[in-house]
């Protein structure tokens, strides 16, 4: 499932979206800009237990997606949100957070009881 966040002002190209199915994201989200031979933005994304941030920043050698194996990971979204962000990418990736379907936190919230039960 591939998410555009309303507030982005620009659009995955189709060879951007072939690195994310590579990549085997479960879910993504992502809001991205570009601008001349450039952009910014970032990818939420969750693949099997995992939750992914990556970075879309990229110049005219590369696509916002090109680096999407070297997202940080994470164990849960929980862990994500205790993650300090500063400034411009804390905005940006609170509204990733927020766009995620209820159905991906309750299966979350189920995988974390069987992990403690």
């Amino acid at each position: 499932m591939l998410i555009k966040a309303p507030s982005s002002p620009s659009e995955f190209s189709e060879y951007s979206i072939q690195n994310i199915k590579a990549f085997g994201a479960d879910l993504a989200i992502y809001w991205y800009e570009y601008e001349g031979y450039e952009g910014s933005g970032y990818i939420l994304m969750k693949k099997g237990l995992k939750w992914y941030i990556n970075d879309c920043s990229h110049c005219s050698c590369y696509g916002p997606t090109e680096h999407i194996n070297d997202a940080t990971s994470y164990n849960s979204i929980e862990e994500l949100k205790k993650e300090t962000f500063f400034g411009y990418r804390s905005e940006h990736i609170a509204t990733l957070i927020n766009l995620i379907p209820d159905s991906f936190l309750r299966r979350e919230k189920w995988q974390n009881t069987e992990k403690t039960g």
